[in-house]
């Protein structure tokens, strides 16, 4: 499965692109994650006073909805870190190991190169992160989204727009 995600992490779906753009954007991606993943401390080395702080990833292609759940849950006191290529989270989780796991995932159907479905599909089918909880958090509001991600692992389904109250409930009862 990782090497189906390191070759969907090459092609983008942008049949316009020439090759050499491609790569040089792969490149800068590449550049920038790993310079965020190295910046980023690990929250139970420096952590360890605050023992209800929790450690939250976020995977949504926009920036927007991000910024927003990191400086929420931030404020909660926990430990945030975002990526907005589900390929790249999947990496550092599970290749590099640089990230530990989470105690909880936020993710979006909607992203570039693998759906929601298969991140949590790919999530549960591995026995580190079988029992991390994962919230859904989608512009779809379909009865057969909602259904399909509860068939593939999913714990709860919010819809966007969403109340940050509601987020907040959320990650109190699974952290």
């Amino acid at each position: 499965m990782l090497a189906v995600l390191a070759r969907c992490h090459c092609m983008p779906n942008d049949p316009t692109a020439t090759f050499a753009k491609r790569q040089r954007d792969r490149r800068s991606m590449d550049i920038a994650t790993t310079a965020s993943i190295a910046r980023w401390r690990c929250p139970y080395k420096e952590e360890t006073s605050h023992m209800s702080a929790r450690f939250i990833m976020i995977i949504d292609d926009s920036p927007t909805i991000c910024k927003i759940l990191e400086v929420t849950l931030s404020r909660q006191g926990h430990q945030v870190m975002s990526f907005q290529q589900p390929v790249l989270a999947l990496h550092a989780l599970f290749q590099t190991k640089e990230v530990p796991f989470p105690d909880l995932l936020f993710v979006d159907l909607i992203l570039p190169h693998l759906n929601g479905f298969q991140v949590i599909q790919f999530m549960r089918d591995h026995a580190q992160s079988r029992h991390i909880p994962i919230i859904v958090i989608s512009r779809r509001d379909g009865l057969m989204d909602r259904l399909k991600a509860r068939i593939v692992g999913a714990n709860e389904y919010v819809t966007k727009p969403f109340k940050i109250q509601d987020i907040v409930k959320l990650v109190q009862r699974y952290t």
